[in-house]
């Protein structure tokens, strides 16, 4: 095995547990698993979280696997087609709707079919990514969905652009307190951002967490991802030989330089040179330029082929998270956690 990646499962559910208790216990959370929930995998994840309020995911191939797995409310916040839409509908899987095209698809597909469905409205706060942006036209939207006895308003939802911008947090707040008047007290509210998720101005009826399940962003959680590879050679370079394509990088002494058994095909940046890794319980600094399946570190006379390679995770009373990889890399966690491909994932319990 080339490498792989962990996570564990104890941590994930004790990140649960903590952001439940954070929030006291009356507020709905939704666990956000798109985009295989972080790559942590999300049919793994579901199963440990089976009895939660709800999931969100982004496309209906991510609802279907978290139907299979819960019978908890599903809701898909992403776009979707007709067809998609008409699964949807037969797997009990609510919708994020937001135009006149939403809802004419929608009553044309419950027309025909002994079916109810539930949607949930995107409106625009400040993102200006989705959702219906003027109260005119969700006025409009809520009559018209009103209309169809087989379409049911479970929520309304908004999201915040910078949770860290707690000026421009207040303005979206009271934006969508606005729109929220027009709805009635069953309609479940829910306003997110990372940041924001524990905070009691911004819980309403419900909350999505995504993020800070997985352990970040939020205190008292912790990360439940490591990823591992392997030293699969090690080559004593002289001074002036370089290592990698292109050379970026010269020995300007004799150095031992380790191949490690992961690249960029599985996730680690060609921006990560720089950056480190674990190797028997030391930081070791990644060289020369990251290959599709190889990458390059620094090593001393310990280091054997076989070693086992940290790229995140703990080792030997070190630590790299995401967090680090994301400064490296000059982006954000969440891209960190969902690029990891080709790798297997292996469960701890």
């Amino acid at each position: 095995m080339r490498g792989r990646v962990e996570v564990d499962l104890k941590i994930l559910k004790r990140n649960a547990e903590s952001i439940k208790t954070l929030l006291g216990g009356k507020t709905k959370i939704f666990w956000v698993v798109k985009a295989d929930a972080y790559g942590h995998g999300i049919a793994g994840v579901c199963k440990q979280l089976a009895f939660a309020d709800g999931f969100c995911v982004a496309t209906l191939e991510e609802g279907l696997i978290v139907r299979q797995s819960t019978h908890s409310p599903v809701l898909i916040l992403g776009k979707t087609d007709f067809n998609e839409k008409k699964e949807c509908v037969n797997s009990d899987i609510s919708l994020s709707v937001w135009d006149e095209k939403d809802l004419t698809d929608l009553i044309c597909i419950t027309d025909n079919m002994n079916k109810c469905i539930g949607v949930h409205i995107a409106v625009n706060t400040g993102m200006n990514r989705i959702g219906v942006k003027e109260e005119k036209s969700l006025y409009k939207l809520i009559n018209a969905i009103k209309s169809s006895s087989k379409i049911q308003i479970k929520g309304v939802f908004s999201h915040l652009f910078d949770g860290e911008n707690d000026c421009a947090c207040q303005k979206q707040r009271e934006r969508f307190l606005a729109f929220c008047s027009q709805f009635n007290e069953g309609v479940i509210k829910h306003l997110s951002a990372t940041q924001k998720s524990t905070d009691g101005n911004f819980a309403f009826d419900g909350v999505r967490v995504g993020l800070g399940l997985y352990g970040y962003g939020i205190s008292r959680v912790q990360p439940c991802m490591s990823v591992f590879g392997e030293v699969v050679c090690v080559n004593r370079l002289v001074k002036g030989e370089s290592v990698g394509y292109g050379g970026k990088f010269v020995a300007n002494e004799e150095c031992l330089v380790a191949t490690l058994s992961l690249g960029y095909a599985d996730g680690i940046s060609r921006k990560r040179s720089g950056g480190e890794v674990l190797i028997r319980g030391k930081r070791r600094k990644i060289v020369g330029s990251i290959c599709m399946d190889f990458c390059f570190a620094l090593v001393d006379g310990l280091v054997k082929v076989g070693d086992e390679v940290v790229f995140m995770g703990k080792q030997g009373g070190q630590t790299i998270t995401a967090e680090d990889i994301a400064e490296w890399e000059q982006t954000i966690p969440y891209e960190v956690l969902t690029k990891n491909k080709r790798l297997p994932i292996i469960y701890k319990l």
